[in-house]
């Protein structure tokens, strides 16, 4: 079957031109109690005010601010899933271009005995006209040296294709011309009147341009290619197509990674939202000014009305577990009294 040309000379391949391409989980086993022997409800985070499952500091300071950045998480993660999944529809192949080329391969030349004497030129062409990707397919029985000739950007074709894209920023426009150059150099190497000409070869020469894209005038480049063909009795094919033409996208990882971050972002706009509602609640309660009314959304270690008269809900948010220390030196309490675990306040 053809295979990637430049394998008789070393030169194998081709090359691309252009430019570079949560949540806590602190519950235990055995259900978390405060020093009165009450149990704590199975959302209990620190203490703090609890509304329909939700927390809210119990420092108005910064209070919403505390009350969501934890759930700041998901929304990050979850864009960062989504930039994975439009990242997978930009991995490059070099196995996805192969297989492509060897099926354009196959569908531009009839099988029939002289099948394996033609030549493939897969071109891709990028949305941005400033780069492509090159790509030689050879039939099996084409002469070595010639399968030589058309391998990467340091074969006789492939140095003065590259060398010509060089010259010109939009080399998807001058694509027709740059084959052209390339052409010619194989056309007038010194060596190509020793090669015997394959005859019988039925004259298939063509250009495909499958991209809409304007490549340029392909007049001298069809008398190259005639005059290659006169000369060795091999067609040659310049075949161009579209990135997502040669690269078919990773769909599933796609849809994967795109799903992951849609659930990570709901379940992160979700959890601030009633995190607002709650803190909305809570501020609420306190304009009321009805301490008793407040106190039922409350759940720490000590009682309501010890942590208010030590600490205002004026003082700034402290969350850490030398937090716990100071209740525990404040209020007397001694390690047997205090159930609660202090790593479940890192």
């Amino acid at each position: 079957m053809p295979h990637v040309g430049g394998g008789g000379g070393g030169h194998s391949g081709g090359f691309h031109s252009g430019g570079s391409s949560f949540s806590h989980s602190s519950t235990t086993s055995i259900p978390r109690r405060d020093i009165y022997g009450h149990a704590h409800s199975t959302y209990y985070r620190r203490p703090g005010f609890y509304y329909r499952n939700m927390y809210v500091p119990y420092s108005r300071v910064n209070r919403t601010y505390y009350a969501i950045r934890s759930y700041l998480i998901f929304l990050i993660a979850g864009i960062l899933f989504f930039v994975g999944a439009i990242g997978t529809l930009f991995i490059k192949d070099s196995d996805s271009l192969t297989n492509y080329s060897l099926s354009r391969y196959e569908e531009l030349y009839t099988k029939d005995s002289n099948y394996e004497y033609n030549i493939l030129i897969e071109i891709v062409a990028y949305d941005n006209q400033k780069e492509i990707d090159y790509l030689p397919i050879v039939g099996d029985d084409v002469s070595n040296y010639i399968d030589s000739t058309f391998g990467n950007q340091y074969s006789t074709f492939g140095r003065p294709f590259a060398n010509a894209l060089d010259k010109t920023s939009d080399k998807v426009n001058n694509l027709y011309s740059c084959i052209n150059t390339a052409l010619k150099d194989v056309n007038n190497d010194s060596l190509m009147g020793t090669i015997a000409k394959h005859s019988g070869n039925t004259y298939d020469t063509k250009i495909v341009n499958n991209t809409g894209f304007d490549l340029g005038s392909d007049a001298e480049l069809k008398e190259a290619m005639n005059l290659f063909y006169d000369q060795t009795g091999y067609n040659i094919t310049v075949d161009v197509s579209k990135y997502f033409q040669a690269y078919a996208p990773h769909w599933g990882l796609f849809a994967l990674l795109a799903g992951i971050g849609a659930l990570l972002f709901f379940a992160g706009v979700s959890s601030m939202y009633k995190s607002i509602q709650a803190v909305r609640k809570i501020n609420q309660e306190e304009k009321n000014g009805d301490l008793s009314n407040l106190e039922k959304y409350y759940e720490g270690e000590v009682k309501f009305e010890d942590q208010i008269k030590l600490h205002p809900m004026d003082e700034p948010y402290d969350s850490s577990k030398d937090d716990i220390k100071r209740l525990k030196e404040e209020f007397k309490i001694d390690d047997n009294q205090f159930k609660i675990n202090p790593d479940d306040y890192k």
